[in-house]
C-alpha cells in the first residue's frame, strides 16, 4: 500500500509531487505531477498508486506505478587491512565511536582498521 506520508517516486525512479488526494477524476483521487527531467506531467491515480494504463491506453505500463521511495540512512563502515575476509561481511554502525568500541571489545586491534567511512545505505537493506 502506498504511504502518502513518505516520499513517492514512480517505479522507474521519476520524481513525484502529490498535488491532492481528493480528486474527482475517474482514474482515481490522487493528482500528481511526475517530473521527466524537463517538464512535469499531470496524472491521476487510484489510492493504490497503480497505473491503469499508459496515457489513456489499455496497455499497462508498470514503470508509471507510484511507489514509496527507498529511504537512505547514514552508517559507518569499517575496512580492515590484515583480514580481507572481514571486508566481505557488512559491518555497519550508527556512529564512528560505536564502530571503534565494538571492534575493540571483540579483541580486534584498531591498528588493523584502514578506514572508517560514512556511507549511504538503503534502510530496507540493513541487517
Amino acid at each position: 500500500m502506498l504511504d502518502l506520508t513518505r516520499p513517492i517516486t514512480t517505479r522507474s525512479g521519476a520524481a513525484v509531487r502529490v498535488i491532492c488526494t481528493d480528486s474527482r477524476a475517474r482514474s482515481g483521487p490522487l493528482a500528481v505531477l511526475i517530473t521527466d527531467g524537463v517538464r512535469e506531467l499531470l496524472r491521476s491515480y487510484p489510492i493504490t498508486g497503480e497505473c491503469a494504463g499508459a496515457y489513456g491506453t489499455a496497455t499497462v505500463n508498470r514503470s508509471f506505478d507510484l511507489i514509496n521511495a527507498r529511504a537512505k540512512v547514514k552508517r559507518w563502515r569499517v575496512t580492515y587491512a590484515i583480514n580481507p575476509a572481514l571486508q566481505r561481511v557488512p559491518m555497519l554502525y550508527t556512529s564512528s565511536i560505536q564502530a571503534i568500541d565494538s571492534n575493540s571489545s571483540r579483541g580486534w586491534l584498531t591498528s588493523d582498521v584502514v578506514s572508517i567511512a560514512l556511507v549511504d545505505v538503503y534502510e530496507d537493506e540493513l541487517p
